[in-house]
């Protein structure tokens, strides 16, 4: 996960956005490694928060590096406001238009939500090191390799379904000729 936020800080100046406010769980767990069920991230520059419950502050303080951890007592959403400010990207391919209009009911003066959604999966379409070396092991336990397959980080040339279903059918044949 290292670099991961300084990667999204970039992309948020390319947008001209003060913060991002991250919610969908699967972008929580690329940007921290953080693997419950109740957290949220906002990135910015010099800002690198992570927010859960207080269910959650010791699972976080195992698994979260790099970010600092905000334990939310009371009101989530009331919580999450306060820390935002300025003009703030949120996810609005994730985020529901009743959470959306309760989060911007808590909103101080001078604080403006944008949709910018998609910003963290265009980060997760190219797999760093530590992503493709995952992938090479995941794969030697499955009993298969993935030596008819090319890995080129940082040069995504097919769609993200068209990739999956080729990495897969290649796994496949794989398989089944080691099986035979």
């Amino acid at each position: 996960m290292r670099g991961r936020g300084e990667k999204l800080e970039a992309a948020l100046a390319a947008r001209e956005l003060d913060r991002l406010l991250i919610t969908d769980l699967t972008n929580v767990r690329y940007l921290t490694g953080f693997t419950g069920t109740n957290g949220a991230v906002i990135c910015g520059p010099d800002t690198r928060l992570f927010l859960t419950d207080f269910r959650y502050t010791e699972r976080a303080e195992a698994e979260v590096s790099e970010w600092e951890t905000v334990t939310i007592s009371a009101d989530w959403l009331g919580g999450i406001a306060e820390r935002l400010q300025g003009k703030v990207g949120f996810e609005d391919d994730h985020m529901s238009v009743r959470m959306l209009s309760k989060l911007t009911d808590k909103l101080g003066e001078g604080t403006e939500l944008v949709a910018a959604g998609g910003e963290v999966e265009k980060l997760r379409r190219v797999k760093d090191d530590e992503e493709l070396a995952a992938i090479r092991a995941a794969s030697k336990l499955a009993g298969v390799g993935s030596s008819g397959m090319t890995f080129q980080p940082n040069k995504p040339k097919l769609k993200r379904s068209c990739a999956t279903r080729t990495a897969s059918a290649s796994l496949f044949a794989q398989h089944n000729a080691t099986s035979a």
